[in-house]
């Protein structure tokens, strides 16, 4: 069963957050999602198999609108609203419920440009209140208060 709770970064350091004895370039993805103006919330592992980071603007958690996977050697990002996902960040991701992006553990050119069209894509439609609040919004680890 895996574990779920908050990232408090006031409590922790974002390090404590990563589940991994591997613990590759998760950094320089921590250092690009917060250039972004994104922050993790929350958090799930399993038995150091995996970090799951899931992702919101720095000044509202909710709703969540991605959620990083990262393994030993790989990462994979999950869309959560596909439908704000730039040309090239539908080419090269592969169509699940959320979309997926998966690549070596590395923050490349292409993941750079998919995750920052994105984040422009969604940003004002998210503060403007239209992105509804989905399943993974409703998990009760998960809560943030500010």
């Amino acid at each position: 069963m895996a574990d779920h709770g908050v990232i408090d970064l006031s409590k922790k350091r974002i390090e404590e957050y990563v589940f991994l004895e591997s613990q590759a370039d998760w950094k320089r993805l921590y250092d690009f999602i917060v250039e972004l103006n994104l922050r993790p919330y929350c958090f799930q592992h399993k038995e150091n198999r995996y970090t799951c980071w899931y992702v919101g603007f720095v000044d509202a958690q909710k709703p969540y609108i991605l959620h990083f996977k990262i393994n030993k050697n790989s990462l994979t990002i999950w869309f959560r609203r596909p439908q704000f996902l730039s040309k090239l960040g539908k080419e090269k991701t592969n169509p699940d419920n959320n979309y997926r992006y998966m690549a070596i553990l590395s923050v490349d050119n292409a993941v750079k440009q998919i995750l920052t069209d994105y984040v422009k894509s969604i940003e004002k439609p998210f503060y403007q209140g239209k992105i509804k609040p989905d399943r993974i919004d409703q998990h009760k680890n998960c809560y943030q208060l500010h």
